[in-house]
């Protein structure tokens, strides 16, 4: 029927292409069926002549908007829910006085719009000693995040809205961590040795023997009564801490940054949480 190109004649099977393929006088004729053959998670439909993606298989996503691999990446578990802080998927406690207190969670943000959401609670639990022989504190909370090129974390600590690791409202790949089994001199962060004893008190300056200069008999580093101000002791080294609780719920959302992503993959997250050191 077209005798100046030899693909359009009664034997050839119709295709996406704006011609009368197989002279039956239509064109690109049922553009939802057979036209654009099987896409992987999809079905395709003509429109113009150029196949496009019309729908995705249940729970299957194109999120690099290429046709021919159709829909090719799924949604994770908590994809259909756990939203919000509200439906946060609880992931438990974790306490320091429990070895092997460590879990991983791993997910795609699948749609483009997901977001989800974890919490979970740190346990900081009493520890024993005394001023003469303090305990140690080990309370020490550890997110490790791995992520795809596209996506972004915010990390929580004590309410949904107190933001503590971002950048620029996002938190990057890394480690984050909230402790007390470490000291760090410059910033006065950390309880390192300590002992539980009830009371408001914080910070003990120095044992009884160990009177500086110019102290006076009115600080505790002297024999006096107590003292709460840090300042007092040079040396931060020998300061002795009452432990304090510092016992929390921590928040996690995940969301996907520019929206778009290339690749399944840039849409995965992986989260490592632990507590103890």
């Amino acid at each position: 029927c077209k005798d100046d190109d030899y693909l359009v004649n009664p034997g050839q099977t119709e295709t996406c292409n704006l011609k009368d393929d197989n002279c039956n006088n239509l064109t690109d004729e049922d553009p939802d069926g057979g036209l654009c053959g099987s896409i992987p998670q999809a079905s395709a439909h003509c429109v113009g002549g150029q196949c496009e993606l019309l729908a995705c298989d249940d729970t299957f996503y194109d999120v690099n908007q290429v046709f021919d691999d159709g829909c090719e990446c799924q949604w994770d578990s908590t994809d259909a829910d756990h939203n919000s802080c509200a439906t946060a998927v609880d992931l438990g406690n974790f306490s320091d006085a429990v070895p092997g207190s460590y879990t991983q969670i791993a997910g795609r943000i699948v749609p483009d719009t997901d977001v989800d959401w974890y919490k979970f609670t740190a346990t900081d639990t009493a520890d024993s000693g005394s001023k003469d022989w303090p305990g140690h504190d080990g309370f020490h909370v550890k997110v490790e995040v791995t992520l795809g090129d596209e996506i972004k974390v915010n990390l929580y600590r004590g309410s949904c809205s107190a933001a503590v690791e971002c950048n620029g409202g996002n938190a990057l790949a890394g480690l984050y961590e909230w402790y007390t089994d470490q000291v760090d001199a410059a910033n006065n962060l950390g309880e390192g040795t300590c002992f539980t004893e009830p009371g408001p008190r914080l910070w003990d300056c120095c044992r009884p023997d160990e009177c500086e200069v110019g102290d006076t008999t009115s600080d505790d580093c002297c024999g006096g009564s107590a003292n709460d101000n840090l300042t007092v002791c040079s040396d931060y080294a020998r300061d002795i801490r009452y432990c304090n609780d510092d016992s929390n719920t921590y928040y996690i959302r995940v969301v996907r940054g520019s929206g778009a992503a290339d690749s399944c993959q840039a849409t995965e997250y992986t989260i490592d949480i632990s507590n103890g050191g």
